[in-house]
């Protein structure tokens, strides 16, 4: 669209009159507002912002203005689009018409709001799970290192992901033995890990043991990285003994019972 400084419309392409369902009649000599956003004045009568008005300063200076705005059009349905304004000039040096081309690019806006959103809801759900969980890459650099881990070990995840790594946590010679065994698929399918049980240690040098399992992260058939999943088991171990404490003092009643009734019938 090339508009004079009055804002009035002086040339179109064919491009403008699809996206805008217009004729060329209909447009030029019209003001930008009323074609463009279906105003009857400016747009900042209106409350919107205008990109010539606002902007004028900074397209003389540079000679090139590029911005991303959200318009609602006379229908009320939203749409984005990328702006460039550039000025035309005279003969003699002076601005006399601007240039101004758009992008509509709501469909790819939308979907970056769907990534962010789902991207949102997945970080929401690794941070809210009671187990560690730790991503790597190949490298073993730690890109994940979620509320779970952090209670497990100590680490905050800054510590972690900027200063630490795998090995700070979980000994390197038992890590790359796991991997084998991803690779292998004899120990769950073929690039996961089924629950074993092992120790890491806290950043107070505490031996953890936990059940871990894991999975080989996939793109374009290339391993990028894993994912590891740490279910602290000290609660489980304690219950554990403490059962089998029970148990064994249950045994010694029994026997010391056997012993009395033997005793009562021999006496």
């Amino acid at each position: 669209m090339v508009v004079g400084l009055d804002k009035t419309i002086q040339s179109v392409n064919r491009t403008f009159l699809r996206e805008y369902d217009r004729t060329r009649n209909g447009v030029i000599g019209k003001r930008c507002y009323n074609v463009r956003y279906g105003l009857n004045g400016p747009c900042s009568d209106s409350g919107k912002s205008c990109i010539l008005d606002e902007h004028m300063e900074e397209i003389l200076n540079k000679g090139l203005f590029s911005t991303f705005v959200e318009v609602v059009d006379e229908k009320g349905q939203t749409r984005y689009d990328v702006v460039t304004i550039a000025p035309i000039y005279d003969e003699d040096g002076h601005i006399v018409q601007i240039l101004e081309a758009s992008r509509d690019v709501t469909e790819r806006v939308k979907l970056e709001k769907e990534v962010r959103k789902s991207k949102s809801f997945f970080e929401k759900v690794i941070q809210s799970t009671v187990d560690g969980i730790v991503v790597v890459d190949t490298r073993g650099n730690v890109l994940i290192f979620n509320e779970g881990m952090q209670r497990l070990t100590g680490y905050s995840s800054e510590e972690i992901i900027n200063r630490g790594h795998l090995s700070s946590f979980y000994d390197i010679g038992m890590a790359r033995e796991n991997m084998k065994k991803m690779r292998s698929g004899q120990y769950g399918p073929p690039g996961k890990l089924n629950p074993i049980s092992m120790a890491i240690t806290s950043k107070h040098g505490e031996e953890i043991p936990v059940t871990l399992s894991a999975s080989i992260i996939y793109m374009d058939e290339k391993e990028i990285g894993s994912v590891g999943i740490f279910t602290d088991m000290r609660e489980v171990l304690k219950m554990r003994k403490e059962l089998e404490e029970t148990n064994l003092q249950l045994v010694q009643s029994q026997k010391i019972a056997s012993v009395g009734r033997m005793a009562a019938g021999v006496a």
